[in-house]
């Protein structure tokens, strides 16, 4: 009966691709042992190397937010269109303008990709999250409410040792009276050793307790109120995929509007309050979103963790990973604890740790045709004896055999109980109940569905930073139209400049040399001529006509 519980079809595990790519991860010389958080000497050894990488990429898009902001500091006389403004046409250019449309081409396909991998976050990476919380919530439910049963089982078994306890001592009280034991072997039906053939068996319902009783059951209340913690974190409400359905939508809308404000200015539709509404309203908000997806890129980190705890050990595997954890805490190979864990880790190939449970169970079992027959004897010579010493000795009698029926009976109620709570005991502890708990948890749900989720949700926020800051750099994109480099803007009017040379103003003033016309500056502006040819325009610079001047 123990060994057809303690066998299964052993799974092996397949480590998956994605895993395998975010373990090579370059660690700069670290360790990449998921084991050595266990230990306070290697712990940060491993950190480090974990997030090497991850501060290199933040440190990139860092740097890359920096020059943006230096080019919108130059302005566009000096860095042109990646400072924000209007795209301007070189002078002297002949033939076609090219860079606006290349710009927008660029805009446009970085934005699709934004929208596309905004889209596979929720659909691809979230759902893989939600489906790896589902199988930890069921697993540890699982978990629980075995933890839950173990515990109840425990209480009643010690229950059934405490009673049995009393039921000893009432009942070495009663084989000490010498009057009582005559009543009983004047019968013929027992042997003058009776007393301490029961007396034995008493004793070994008792040799469970001292052994593995507490060990078991501060084992199992520990383990029950881990994993009902855990249970009550993991599990993924509707409130949070109602969130996440939010977050994606946010994301599809923001770069879809300024693919509208891009597709407009293509068209040459004049709209300033569209410009002004992408510029000052829609592209803050998009700045944030993007900087929030940057950071987000620094879920690598418990990608790679998640990678290397799948891969760890002399076996490479989960399995390895754990048992490795659970020396590093502090556990011994002796310890029932770390018995019951390699046990099960193992997939029950490894060494049984309920030998003396198992050994007590056979006692049990093997014990059952004598209990049996001593309580059809006890029921015998009870008879015997009321129908024998009513003439003789009727109270001494009388009183031995109902006291004797009594405790035949508590022992006969204590073995049944034991064997039955042994036999769930058994039931709970059987391979073909746990193993699979672990194997979904570890095997399906850790190293398969969560890392599979880490690399989506990565890939997707990877993207989308590229993609934005893209999109953030190429903003002229939606600036109507080119412009040439000779056009000012002053109030309502685009005016054309045309400035006449010095020696064509006033060739006096000219010959005077540098002295002369830093004299005589107000002169020189009010007799150099200026031709101004005006047409209607929206944009709008500067009313200060010094400014024009120097223009």
């Amino acid at each position: 009966v123990i060994d057809d519980l303690f066998v299964v079809d052993v799974v092996d595990y397949q480590e998956v691709r994605p895993a395998e790519l975010l373990r090579q991860a370059y660690r700069f010389g670290y360790t990449e042992k998921f084991a050595a958080l266990a230990s306070s000497d290697d712990r940060w050894d491993y950190i480090k190397g974990l997030v090497i990488t991850t501060i290199i990429v933040l440190s990139i898009f860092l740097v890359w937010a920096i020059i943006l902001l230096i080019f919108k500091c130059l302005g566009a006389k000096r860095v042109g269109f990646l400072s924000g403004s209007a795209f301007t046409k070189p002078k002297n250019r002949s033939g076609s303008y090219y860079r606006p449309f290349i710009s927008r081409v660029i805009f446009l396909l970085s934005c699709a990709g934004f929208i596309v991998f905004s889209v596979l976050f929720n659909t691809e990476g979230m759902q893989y999250v939600y489906n790896t919380a589902d199988i930890a919530n069921n697993s540890l439910l699982d978990v629980t409410n075995y933890a839950a049963r173990f515990v109840d089982i425990l209480i009643d078994v010690a229950d059934v040792g405490s009673s049995s306890e009393e039921l000893s001592e009432t009942l070495s009280n009663l084989l000490e009276d010498e009057a009582g034991k005559e009543c009983l072997l004047d019968t013929g039906k027992f042997s003058s050793n009776f007393d301490q053939i029961v007396l034995g068996f008493l004793s070994s319902l008792d040799d469970f307790l001292p052994q593995d009783y507490d060990t078991l059951t501060n084992y199992s209340k520990e383990l029950k109120e881990q994993a009902g913690n855990i249970t009550e974190r993991v599990p993924v409400s509707n409130d949070v995929r109602l969130y996440v359905l939010i977050f994606t939508i946010f994301y599809i809308t923001t770069p879809a509007i300024l693919l509208f404000g891009v597709i407009a200015a293509w068209c040459k539709i004049d709209a300033p309050w569209l410009r002004c509404l992408l510029s000052w309203a829609v592209l803050p908000i998009f700045c944030l979103q993007v900087i929030i997806v940057s950071i987000l890129t620094s879920l690598q980190v418990l990608g790679t963790a998640n990678a290397d705890f799948c891969s760890g050990g002399q076996s490479q595997s989960p399995d390895g990973t754990i048992v490795d954890l659970l020396l590093g805490f502090g556990l011994e190979e002796s310890d029932l604890a770390f018995k019951i864990s390699h046990f099960y880790i193992g997939q029950c190939t490894a060494e049984f740790p309920f030998q003396d449970l198992s050994d007590y169970f056979t006692r049990l079992v093997e014990s059952a045709p004598s209990l049996n027959d001593l309580g059809d004897s006890l029921t015998d010579v009870t008879g015997s004896v009321l129908s024998r010493t009513l003439a003789q000795n009727p109270l001494q009698c009388t009183d031995y055999a109902n006291e004797l029926s009594a405790v035949a009976e508590g022992v006969l109620e204590n073995v049944v109980s034991l064997a039955g709570s042994v036999k769930d005991v058994f039931d709970i502890l059987s391979c073909e109940s746990l193993v699979p708990l672990y194997t979904n948890l570890v095997y399906d749900g850790t190293c398969d569905v969560s890392i599979r989720g880490f690399t989506w949700l990565v890939i997707s926020f990877l993207v989308m930073s590229v993609t934005g800051f893209i999109m953030i750099m190429l903003r002229s994109s939606w600036q109507l139209d080119v412009i040439d480099d000779n056009e000012i803007f002053n109030g309502d009017e685009k005016k054309i400049v045309q400035e006449a040379s010095p020696q064509e103003a006033s060739p006096d003033l000219y010959l005077r040399g540098e002295e002369a016309k830093a004299d005589t500056t107000s002169e020189v502006r009010e007799e150099m001529p200026i031709e101004v040819t005006t047409y209607p325009t929206l944009n709008y610079v500067s009313e200060d006509p010094e400014e024009e001047f120097d223009a």
